[in-house]
């Protein structure tokens, strides 16, 4: 179990200084905003509402620039955050769902997406509306396709690999009864890349050359996991700990916003 927060706490006040300079920059340009939404995310689940960063950036979310950022055809995923910050009834978000996510969901209930391919829409269509033809369209196809994905996640270098838990995420919440044997086919795939120290490894890359997609698959396995089985989990205990350990002397990881982001809501989410 982690014994103290001070990780946390280092990552937050670089996580903070570094997205108070990207909106200060972005004070002409909110369209620029959106590629740095989880970073966001993630001190508003630290800090909540009142923060004055995020005070800031709600306001810029109300202009019309903010909506037309290029990151959303990029990334449709980036609005999954903007919804758990109280937007999803905003009628730019809706039109975004529509054109981004419904929209381009094929015949076969697949949707092509750079980021958290399919299983990113998937999970934003499970909160938005479980109950919806699209929706079930979309978890078919990605249930009845596993393999598929599996297959994909193993040789793609790492690139892929995040479809896995975040596809595990969105059934849990969907339904974790419905979906048990989904969830423990995902759940030994997992495992299985699982290092000893506790990092998501992968056969055909060095670990040090690649260590952004380490780090940010395996924070993100930590939030499928303590969703699922609990902070106390083995998995979730090591995982932890080796994400710890790759923390810079400056309180980032990896000095990005994304992954430090990922990995302060990844370590949170188990205190």
């Amino acid at each position: 179990m982690i014994q103290s927060s001070k990780e946390i706490k280092r990552g937050i006040q670089w996580l903070d200084q570094l997205s108070t300079e990207k909106l200060l920059e972005a004070h002409h340009a909110p369209e620029d905003l959106p590629a740095f939404l989880e970073a966001f995310y993630a001190l508003y689940k630290i800090y909540g509402s009142s923060h004055s960063l995020i005070s800031e950036f709600n306001k810029l979310v109300k202009e019309d620039n903010f909506w037309k950022s290029t990151s959303f055809w990029d990334s449709p995923y980036l609005l999954y955050y903007l919804s758990k910050m109280g937007f999803f009834s905003h009628h730019r978000f809706l039109i975004l769902v529509g054109g981004l996510i419904k929209q381009n969901q094929n015949f076969d209930g697949y949707i092509k997406t750079n980021e958290y391919d399919h299983t990113g829409p998937m999970r934003i269509l499970i909160l938005q509306e479980p109950q919806s033809r699209i929706t079930k369209k979309a978890v078919d196809f990605f249930v009845l396709n596993k393999e598929i994905f599996i297959d994909r996640s193993d040789n793609s270098a790492g690139f892929y690999y995040d479809t896995i838990p975040m596809g595990l995420i969105a059934l849990h919440e969907l339904d974790d009864n419905t979906h048990t044997n989904t969830i423990n086919t995902l759940v030994k795939v997992i495992k299985i890349r699982t290092a000893k120290e506790g990092y998501i490894k992968f056969r055909d890359l060095p670990h040090k050359k690649f260590q952004e997609y380490i780090i940010k698959n395996t924070a993100l396995t930590v939030l499928a996991f303590t969703k699922i089985f609990g902070s106390m989990d083995e998995y979730v205990q090591k995982a932890s700990k080796w994400l710890q350990s790759q923390q810079l002397s400056n309180g980032s990881w990896n000095n990005s916003i994304l992954d430090t982001a990922k990995v302060i809501r990844a370590l949170a989410a188990i205190l």
